[in-house]
Formats: C-alpha cells, structure tokens, sequence
C-alpha cells in the first residue's frame, strides 16, 4: 500500500497527508491591498495570506523586511513559516509513483 510512493514504507502515507495538507493550504499569492498599511504593522494572520509568497521569495522587498521583523518577535508565526518550509521541502523530494506524470 505505502509503496507506491517514493518514500517507502510507512512513510508513504505521511508523505500523503502531508502532501493533502499543502495542497488544501496552498492558493495563489496574495495581492497587496489597494491602501498598503505599513509593513512593520503585519498582523499574525496577514502572514498566514502571505508565507507562500514570502517563501517564494516574491514579495516586495518592504513587505518582506515587513514579515523578517514580525518573524523577529512572533514565535508562533516563525514556528508556522518553519513547519510551512518544512513540508515544502519535503514534497520537492518526492518522486511520482512509476506510471503518472
């Protein structure tokens, strides 16, 4: 059962849930807000809209030092980020199962 996957083993059915975790979670990148407030003032769950496009490495370069300073003083958000790149890393090492694309 858990062969199919790359992983092997019992992992094979972690790396699936992690997989249906990230793709329920994942959505396009936030656009900013027409009246942008001030990025040093991002709220925890302004954040949460915007890691995908902070790990992306595609945001403005104010709202990332934005989200650096928030992540300076949050342990919960630098935690979220962690477990997000975490699970982002993992899925780029898995392999398709022979035969789907």
């Amino acid at each position: 059962m858990g062969g199919d996957l790359a992983v092997g083993g019992d992992g094979g059915i972690v790396a699936l849930v992690a997989i249906l975790l990230v793709l329920s979670a994942v959505r396009p990148p936030a656009a900013a807000p027409a009246v942008e407030p001030q990025p040093s003032d991002l709220a925890c769950r302004e954040l949460v809209d915007l890691v995908t496009s902070y790990l992306d490495g595609v945001l403005a370069p104010d709202w990332r030092a934005g989200l650096d300073h928030h992540l300076q003083d949050c342990d919960g958000c630098t935690e979220y980020v962690h477990q997000i790149r975490g699970v982002l890393q993992a899925l780029s090492v898995l392999k398709p199962a022979a035969g789907t694309s």
